[in-house]
């Protein structure tokens, strides 16, 4: 463990992304460690203290002429930090093309099952409900649903996917035949 750290660096680049450049604080304690990040396109603010994360600030500008997505969640970290988080909790706020409302996605996830479910403020019928199931060979979405209730024609459907070997990537799943 370092010893008790703040560190400010008010102008920091990364190359060739200059436009995501801003300025970083820390701050480092055996108790705590805190970080922002303030940049025009994107904004950071969490800390972790033990194993759990938590993301109080994400604002990322994707797309110009649009508002930031916005993401804030709760994560336990693993005790060796060699992959994803074991549980945890995420809200994310986002606009959608065709939607007029915001869109609010949360993502709940225990081990190696969870569910992501999107919803249009103005709408009580999710878009997207995904329940998922995840190890190291397979990742399962079962009676997933969604819908698109836009565009005067309104669409709707239920989803199930199985991936073997998902940690291979999607090149994997198709040959250069297909």
């Amino acid at each position: 463990m370092l010893p008790n750290t703040w560190i400010n660096i008010d102008k920091l680049i990364f190359s060739p992304w200059q436009e995501w450049q801003g300025k970083l604080s820390l701050a480092l304690t055996s108790d705590i460690q805190q970080l922002r990040y303030q940049g025009e396109k994107v904004k950071f603010q969490g800390q972790l203290k033990g194993q759990q994360l938590t993301v109080s600030e994400l604002d990322v500008v994707a797309f110009e002429n649009q508002p930031p997505v916005k993401l804030v969640g709760e994560f336990a970290m693993p005790l060796v930090p060699d992959g994803l988080p074991v549980s945890g909790h995420a809200t994310a706020t986002l606009n959608l093309p065709q939607e007029p409302s915001l869109v609010d996605a949360e993502l709940d996830w225990q081990e190696n099952s969870g569910q992501l479910i999107v919803l249009a403020r103005d709408n009580g019928d999710p878009l997207l409900d995904l329940p998922w199931q995840i190890t190291r060979q397979q990742l399962t979405v079962s009676d997933g649903r969604w819908s698109w209730p836009y565009a005067g024609f309104p669409l709707s459907g239920r989803l199930g996917v199985k991936v073997d070997n998902w940690q291979q990537g999607l090149r994997t799943l198709w040959s250069a035949d297909d």
